[in-house]
């Protein structure tokens, strides 16, 4: 879902921008957030989603502002927002009858309880790699990525986009466990509406 999600706000971002001037960083920001709303542990739960969300954020606000001063206030404004979220996300989580493992995990941080808290990353850790490792994710992942460096030849082709999704699928795969499969989907709901452009214009 995080990579569906991803996918089409960013392509539908990409797309806007193709037709009308202005900067979108803002609606795209507002839109993340809202994303981390759905993968929170008030509908979703999916902790890797709503980290995978901010980290779209921070990429996004990090490449696309072209002024200092302002990209340094987002991304503070951002950051300040996402903690504030996330002691509300935590403290409703762990009032429920059946806490998340997202409310469980930080609980033990704070009560100090660390060799659980390394057992639930050790256990993330290693499904990611073995998604990473074996067929035939690694190679559907392999041949998106080699689809993105392609965009060069093509005259819709802008590099920003390119260091967004590079970022951004590489947060998506060490931020879930099942990553690998999220930034599969991400990366081909994007290039649907790169290749529309870009055939369109030919």
């Amino acid at each position: 879902m995080i990579g569906i999600f991803l996918g089409l706000l960013l392509g539908i971002i990409f797309t806007i921008s193709r037709t009308k001037k202005g900067n979108l960083l803002l609606i795209q920001i507002v839109l993340l957030f809202t994303c981390i709303l759905c993968f929170s542990p008030l509908y979703g739960a999916n902790v890797g989603g709503m980290l995978s969300c901010f980290c779209a954020i921070l990429a996004s606000i990090y490449i696309f502002e072209e002024v200092k001063i302002k990209k340094i206030l987002y991304i503070g404004i951002s950051t300040l927002t996402f903690l504030i979220l996330q002691k509300y996300f935590i403290l409703w989580d762990l009032n429920q009858t059946s806490s998340t493992h997202w409310g469980i995990w930080v609980q033990s941080i704070h009560e100090k309880n660390l060799s659980f808290s390394f057992e639930i990353i050790y256990g993330k850790l290693k499904q990611i790699f073995l998604f990473l490792l074996l067929p035939p994710l690694n190679i559907f992942i392999f041949l998106d990525w080699v689809l993105i460096c392609k965009l060069r030849n093509l005259k819709i082709y802008d590099e920003k986009w390119g260091k967004i999704f590079f970022i951004i699928s590489a947060g998506i795969i060490f931020l879930n466990d099942s990553g690998v499969l999220s930034s599969i989907y991400m990366l081909f709901y994007f290039l649907i509406p790169i290749y529309y452009f870009s055939f369109s214009n030919e």
